[in-house]
């Protein structure tokens, strides 16, 4: 089967007010018919908008908390008022310091991806390509069996299930981890459908980008091998790749873009600070 590309169609960005979501949406805003940007914080949706107009994009900001049902289903909407979708690229999601509730962070980052998939799954039509945030601390040690469990975070025994497999509660970033596993493992049971309907899912995990939300990270510049995180356009940058033709045969992949964080780990790290980081149960 032969992918095409959806040109010039509407893209949607979650988490776009600043960080990773802003950069993408200014770059693929360049090559969209319209941009559609959400995040929870309005006011600084509103102002990144507005910086976006500035430069001449065509932009519809759409404050939403994607953890409700409804808001995923007024995204869909929403882009199916501006024309049809062509990418959708979801950043939204909660780091290990910016919440103490580990179900609350679950529900941010696992939930809200599956539904916002669900959502614009059923409004494939070829060509379209949806690129999920993730993280290094996905290819933290996880157990076995978890992937399994991971699939649908839209089932109603699902944090029970979970919760029976790993004691996730009071560990923020085991929470993460798992989290951001799930989103991997998401993008790849997936990726068979959307194939088959001639369109692409991928992931992208980063290593640490100077971000609000990198800044209190236990990764810092030296453990890369550049010495530096990633300026967020960076990841953008990637983010951008995969949407395009020359990446048509990407999909069900995850994309680590970490400056060579894990490989240093891997082989660099002493012993004690590579098995803490290994170990994704070490707090």
């Amino acid at each position: 089967m032969t992918l095409r590309r959806n040109t010039n169609g509407v893209t949607v960005v979650t988490g776009a007010a600043r960080g990773i979501g802003l950069a993408v949406a200014r770059r693929l805003g360049r090559t969209s018919s319209h941009l559609l940007i959400t995040d929870i914080d309005g006011a600084a949706l509103e102002d990144a908008a507005h910086d976006l107009r500035s430069e001449g994009l065509q932009v519809r900001a759409l404050p939403a908390d994607l953890t409700s049902p409804a808001a995923a289903a007024d995204l869909g909407s929403a882009a199916d008022e501006l024309g049809q979708w062509s990418n959708l690229v979801h950043c939204a999601g909660l780091a290990p310091f910016m919440t103490e509730d580990s179900d609350h962070m679950l529900r941010v980052n696992l939930l809200s991806t599956a539904q916002l998939l669900d959502t614009f799954e059923k409004r494939l039509t070829g060509g379209e390509v949806a690129v999920c945030i993730a993280s290094i601390s996905a290819y933290r040690t996880l157990p076995a069996t978890i992937d399994a469990d991971l699939i649908d975070p839209t089932a109603g025994d699902f944090l029970e299930r979970l919760c029976n497999t790993v004691a996730y509660h009071a560990n923020p970033r085991l929470t993460y981890a798992i989290s951001k596993r799930g989103v991997q493992v998401m993008c790849q049971e997936r990726a068979k459908r959307w194939g088959r309907a001639g369109s692409r899912i991928v992931s992208v995990s980063p290593g640490g980008a100077d971000t609000r939300m990198a800044a209190r990270s236990p990764l810092r510049g030296d453990d890369t091998a550049f010495g530096r995180r990633a300026d967020p356009d960076e990841i953008a940058t990637v983010v951008e790749f995969l949407t395009t033709p020359a990446a048509s045969y990407i999909t069900g992949s995850d994309i680590l873009v970490d400056g060579g964080a894990r490989a240093n780990y891997l082989h660099h790290a002493e012993p004690a600070k590579r098995a803490k980081w290994l170990d994704a149960t070490s707090s």
